[in-house]
């Protein structure tokens, strides 16, 4: 299987507040750095980069703590029932 050759840019839907106006959020990847994505604000030149591992790593945690917060939210609706 061959890989890309170019770099991929993706204009997400997302939006941050960045220098006073929201921005479009980019995702960047280069066959260069293949296990490395790169994150900006449109019309910044400030990226931010992280490993696909270190990113599934932080994907997980995020979504293991929503799922405890939801318990406990349970939880505490079970309790004032009471």
């Amino acid at each position: 299987m061959r890989g890309r050759k170019t770099d991929l840019t993706l204009r997400t839907q997302g939006t941050v507040f960045e220098l006073g106006r929201h921005r479009q959020v980019i995702v960047e990847f280069s066959p260069a750095q293949p296990d490395m994505i790169r994150i900006r604000a449109a019309g910044l030149k400030t990226r931010y980069s992280i490993s696909g591992g270190d990113l599934y790593t932080l994907l997980v945690r995020r979504s293991v703590e929503a799922e405890r917060r939801e318990q406990r939210a349970l939880r505490g609706q079970k309790r004032q029932r009471r």
